[in-house]
């Protein structure tokens, strides 16, 4: 029988308030979007840096 692979591209995502407090965690940036109701692509931005909110939430 194979190992079970884990998906690689797969990060935990925590939510943030804008006072730093923690929110939410998800297992992934998809199961944040489903969630919350934000973009996948906005959280994979914030995630990289190259935005710093996201529907007030860094």
């Amino acid at each position: 029988m194979l190992p079970v692979q884990r998906d690689k591209r797969i990060k935990q995502v925590q939510q943030l308030d804008l006072e730093d407090n923690m929110v939410g965690a998800f297992k992934s940036i998809a199961e944040a979007s489903r969630a919350t109701g934000i973009n996948k692509t906005c959280i994979a931005k914030v995630c990289r840096g190259e935005r710093k909110t996201s529907n007030g939430y860094v």
